[in-house]
């Protein structure tokens, strides 16, 4: 017999979860994405007041979407509920999406290890009919061990040339907030890439989540050579969002120290992971990138985008 009974109000999300929430399914968050258009599926335990999965979406061209704009959706639930419960929530989100007139459903879902069950809600998708639209990889690194243990011979000496050359990597608030981003987009379009937020929507999301918007500045003679911005997750996860240094700076490679400053912040603040992003370039792997952030100790981990069309179903 099932554990869960299920609520489509907004108003159950009140209740407290049995799993840590990830940023990107709070309420003010999901705001940012897309107003008020977000429909929510909830499972509750059956005799008390506790979440234990959340599955959110908007409805765009008949598709049931998640997420509108952020790096992953909303599919999150206890790793303590049931195969057979997991299931019925998969099944009581595709009926919810069919009774709205959804034709599909696409869920972009978090990098695997930030789940300890990932592989069973993945087997799970797969066995009830959904196919894989796209495959990413991001590369984590823990805290479980000193940064500098996890680093290749390559990088552990460009860690220590930018050290020698005498960078010194903090973190900035209030103004300076700004200079990082405008530093960040200036280097990415020095290489032919654009920023997902203009200035006005990474600052608006930073003023309501001052914790959690992070931004890190690597100087040189007070002069920017790399920088970032980080997002705290939730209590596990630090999440490089944005990071770049100028091609002038690619034999220094300060990228390194600052990807170090960032794991000794994750690391103080007894977080498991330094989440340095995906590889993707154009929708394929973008190798150099992805070898990079592997010397770096990074861990891969795969970060799936499922889909399913329910007029088959």
């Amino acid at each position: 017999m099932s554990a869960l009974r299920f609520s489509t109000s907004a108003a159950s999300l009140r209740f407290p979860s049995r799993f840590d929430p990830f940023l990107f399914s709070d309420d003010r968050h999901l705001r940012l994405q897309s107003g008020d258009q977000w429909h929510h599926v909830v499972a509750l335990h059956k005799e008390r007041d506790l979440i234990l999965g959340h599955f959110a979406f908007v409805m765009q061209n008949g598709i049931a979407l998640s997420p509108a704009r952020a790096s992953f959706g909303v599919f999150q639930f206890d790793p303590g509920l049931s195969t057979a419960d997991l299931v019925a929530f998969v099944q009581h989100i595709e009926s919810f999406c069919l009774e709205l007139g959804a034709r599909a459903i696409r869920l972009v879902c978090a990098p695997d290890l930030y789940q300890s069950r990932a592989a069973v809600r993945n087997t799970i998708f797969l066995n009830c009919g959904y196919r894989i639209a796209d495959a990413a990889t991001s590369c984590l690194i823990s805290t479980e061990v000193p940064f500098e243990e996890g680093l290749d011979t390559w990088e552990r000496r460009k860690l220590r040339q930018a050290v020698q050359a005498g960078i010194d990597v903090r973190r900035v608030m209030g103004p300076e907030e700004e200079e990082v981003y405008r530093f960040i987009a200036t280097c990415r379009a020095e290489r032919d890439q654009a920023l997902s937020m203009n200035w006005e929507q990474l600052r608006t999301a930073a003023d309501i989540f001052r914790q959690e918007f992070l931004f890190f500045a690597a100087t040189l003679d007070e002069t920017m050579v790399a920088a970032s911005v980080a997002i705290r997750i939730n209590t596990d996860v630090l999440y490089n969002f944005y990071s770049a240094h100028p091609r002038s700076q690619d034999a220094l490679s300060p990228v390194v120290l600052l990807m170090r400053e960032l794991h000794s912040h994750a690391t103080q603040q007894k977080m498991r992971w330094l989440d340095l992003g995906t590889s993707s370039l154009n929708g394929m792997p973008n190798a150099a990138l992805l070898d990079f952030k592997l010397r770096l100790g990074g861990t891969p981990s795969m970060k799936l985008t499922f889909e399913k069309s329910l007029t088959s179903a």
